[in-house]
This record gives structure tokens, sequence and C-alpha cells, in this order.
């Protein structure tokens, strides 16, 4: 904005013209700005009594609209309960007519109870009197068919027994004849048949003591060692096989376990088990060593069992 500048008439100052209307134009905004703040305060009052006004109408409005609703639901309750009172009073006697007539028709049927009561009571004593009989007659069943099962029992007992001893004889008669044939071979004197004996010994006791299973034995003079034994159960025949060699010298040779590994592979055995009157020097007691199970012939026993 550009100043101009004039002189006053009276004093002869000079006065910037601009300057003083910008001066008085912005009194005079501020006199109104002023004016408008006090317009808008008072405004702003105005509109909070109406709320306040408005919130208090809404108030009683509320109060009247409870009080109404909770008339209507006062009257609807009592026409509710009048109404429901009206139809238990119907239903009751609609149910009090229809136990009377259950009770006029159970007082009918009780007199026909009692009317037959003495034809029931014959019953009953007859029925108890069936019974008895019944009960008598079974009772005199089970006891003969108790008695025919001790008798079937005693007499499987006995079959058991006879069949128990008979076998029993028949171990003592091979055993008998076992021992005479060991003794006759001793009292020869020869290591040969001696160590036949003890082939003989092995064979004896794998056949008594394993009767399902197939003992067979190498016949002097065929390749191979001197039993196998075929195992067998009542589900499977040959479920696998056990190869034995039975050496009776006084000096162990390790020869042997080449030789009786081969004749395993031959006979495709599953197990070879070699019993030996003498152990090897580092073997106190049966082991395992090459593939094979070496013992005494006192191990032997325990240790076909396990095998088997």
């Amino acid at each position: 904005m550009s100043n101009q500048i004039v002189n006053c008439p009276e004093c002869g100052a000079k006065v910037d013209v601009s300057e003083a209307i910008y001066q008085d134009a912005t009194a005079k905004s501020k006199a109104d700005l002023s004016e408008k703040q006090q317009q808008l305060k008072k405004l702003e009052q105005n509109i909070k009594q109406k709320q306040q006004q408005l919130d208090q109408q809404k108030q009683d409005h509320d109060k009247i609209l409870a009080d109404e609703l909770a008339a209507k639901e006062k009257t609807l309750k009592q026409e509710l309960e009048n109404q429901i009172k009206a139809d238990f009073e119907v239903e009751n006697k609609a149910k009090d007519q229809q136990l009377q007539q259950e009770l006029t028709e159970k007082s009918k049927q009780l007199k026909q109870l009692q009317s037959t009561a003495t034809e029931n009571e014959k019953l009953k004593r007859e029925k108890d009197e069936l019974e008895a009989k019944y009960k008598l007659e079974a009772q005199k069943q089970i006891t003969k068919e108790l008695s025919l099962a001790k008798t079937k029992i005693a007499q499987e007992e006995q079959d058991k027994h006879n069949l128990a001893v008979a076998e029993y004889k028949k171990q003592l008669a091979d055993q008998k004849k076992l021992m005479e044939e060991m003794q006759r071979k001793h009292e020869q004197g020869s290591m040969q048949l001696q160590g036949e004996v003890q082939e003989l010994i092995l064979e004896q006791y794998l056949t008594n003591e394993f009767a399902l299973d197939t003992i067979e034995e190498i016949k002097k003079g065929q390749c191979g060692a001197d039993c196998l034994q075929i195992v067998n159960t009542r589900e499977q025949q040959n479920c696998g096989s056990i190869y034995y060699e039975s050496k009776r010298t006084k000096h162990f040779e390790p020869k042997w376990i080449e030789k009786f590994k081969a004749d395993i592979q031959a006979k495709n055995a599953s197990l070879g088990v070699l019993v030996t009157a003498t152990m090897p020097k580092d073997m106190p007691q049966a082991g395992y060593r090459d593939g094979i199970i070496i013992c005494s012939f006192s191990e032997v026993k325990g240790i076909v069992g396990i095998l088997r």
C-alpha cells in the first residue's frame, strides 16, 4: 500500500492518510468481532437452554410412556391370568369327569377280580405244585447226569493213568535195552564203540524227549555227521533242523569244526551241535564258535531244549 501524506489544515502537521484509514478499519473490525462473539455466546446459551428443555421433555415423555406400558402390561397380565384360570377350570372339570369314569371302570374291574380271587388262589396252588414237581424231576436228572459225568471222568483218568504207566514201562524197557547195549559196547573196550554208544544215547534221548520231531540216523559209512533232528509241531512240519556230531576222544581236533560246517551246509540244516567228550582248551564250558555250538555230553540236553 502506498502512503498518502497530507497536511493538517489546522496545525499544518503531515498526516499519513493510509495509516489512519487502516487504524480506523482495524478498530471497527475488532468492534464487529467482539459483537459477533457476544451474539455467538448468547446463541450457544440459547441452544443449551433448548437442549435442557428437550432433555426434560424427553424424560417426561419417557416416564409417561413407561407408565402407559406398565398399565397395559398389568392389564394384559391380568387378562392372561383370568384366561389361564378359566382354561384350567375347564380342563380340571374335564379331568374330573374322566377320573370319575375311570373310577367307575376300576370299580367294575375290582368286582370282577374279587369274583375270581378264589379261582386265582386255586390256580396258584396248582402252579406251585407243578413247579415243585418239575424241580424234583430236574434235580433227579441233574443228579443222574452228574453221576454219569463223574463215571466218565473217572474212566478217562484211569485210561490216562494206564497209558502213562504203559509209556513209563516202555521207556524203562527202552532204557534197559539201551543200557544193555551200552554195557555190551563198553565191554568191547573200543573207542569207536564208545563213540557209537554216545551217539546212540543222544539219538534215544532226542527220540524220547521230542515225540513230534523226526530223528534221522546217519548210518556208518555215509558222509555226514551222526544224526539230524527235524523239528515238527502239531500245526506245521519241518520248522527247521538241528544237525548233531558226536566225538568221544581224548583230544579235541580243531579240524572237526570246518568238516562239520561243511556237513551242515550239505544237509541244509538250520543249526549244528558238536558234542564232545573233550572240550577245546580255551572253552571250559559250552559255547558258540565259528558258526556251531560246541558242548559236552552233560550239557547237550539243556542246550537242545533251548535251540529247539
